[in-house]
């Protein structure tokens, strides 16, 4: 315990297991927030309520940083006011949580690092690389990373950094897109969707923890950047690149923009809407990505045996 231990919470997802396998490779003690407490799992998990506004204190005892993972998935169920409110919650109300205990405690942290999504950006087809400090969209996803940002922002005062990870679509075998889309593809079913100009933005599973994992020990890092490999492509041309590595036919027509929406309402925008967004700040702190190419990527995934 001490100045290499690190809180995250939303560590039973895909990246927070991810990311907890590499900070132990590092030498750090790592600790999960949970609804369920486990203090023999491989990792401690100490038990949090946000209707009860409960977070057990040991969970916080010598922690210097906290990455903040939490969070309902986007694109889980269709987007109800209810469900909506959900998804702004499970970010923001969680993280004021995380402050008021912190407060109550009297525990100052070396950084807190909260996970943001690419959804903060206007849509565009150009060929901008929209950086940093690019406004942020009006539409939902915009607003919801807005507000999830802020709540980061406010630990400004308990915590010597805090960075905020912009993350676009994460590949990755065992959950999200690519879960989702190979059985398809593999069947010979695979299409784009609406007119597939739109760009797809994306990040392997462990050039993200990667970046969480700079977060932490490099201290010069502040504020947000995006995390999203160099070569972004169009939605046509990504779903025929999975194609590709799983050596199937890719002739289906387009997926027409009207039946997404009738089929998933607003949500449909993560599948339509997309932009160009530049990872130059963070390249700019020295990290490098392992795999900034789409085929490379995708075979590793894909093909992998875990």
């Amino acid at each position: 315990m001490g100045e290499k231990t690190v809180l995250i919470t939303g560590g039973s997802g895909t990246v927070g297991k991810r990311l907890s396998e590499l900070l132990v490779q590092k030498g750090y003690e790592v600790r999960h927030l949970s609804r369920k407490r486990n203090l023999t799992s491989k990792h401690k998990t100490y038990l949090w309520n946000l209707q009860e506004n409960i977070i057990e204190p040991e969970a916080l005892f010598g922690v210097r940083f906290i990455v903040h993972l939490a969070g309902e998935n986007i694109s889980a169920k269709r987007w109800s006011a209810k469900r909506k409110q959900l998804l702004i919650d499970s970010r923001v109300k969680t993280a004021e949580l995380l402050k008021q205990k912190l407060l109550e405690q009297g525990v100052h942290l070396s950084a807190f690092i909260s996970a943001s999504g690419t959804g903060y950006y206007n849509a565009n087809s150009g060929a901008t690389n929209l950086s940093e400090d690019a406004a942020a969209n009006t539409h939902f996803l915009g607003n919801c990373c807005v507000l999830w940002e802020s709540a980061a922002d406010n630990f400004s005062p308990i915590a010597e950094r805090v960075v905020k990870l912009r993350m676009p679509m994460v590949l990755t075998k065992e959950d999200g897109v690519l879960k989702k889309l190979s059985p398809l593809i593999r069947c010979g079913i695979g299409v784009a969707f609406g007119s597939g100009k739109q760009i797809v933005t994306w990040v392997h599973i462990d050039d993200l923890c990667y970046a969480f994992l700079a977060s932490i020990e490099n201290d010069s890092m502040k504020g947000a950047y995006n995390v999203v490999a160099s070569e972004q492509v169009s939605n046509k041309s990504f779903i025929g690149a999975i194609a590709k590595v799983l050596k199937r036919p890719f002739f289906l027509p387009n997926a027409p923009s009207f039946l997404l929406r009738i089929l998933v309402g607003e949500m449909s925008c993560v599948l339509l809407e997309g932009c160009n967004i530049s990872s130059q700040k963070l390249m700019d702190t020295g990290f490098v990505f392992k795999f900034d190419n789409l085929d490379k990527a995708l075979k590793n995934v894909l093909r992998s045996k875990k």
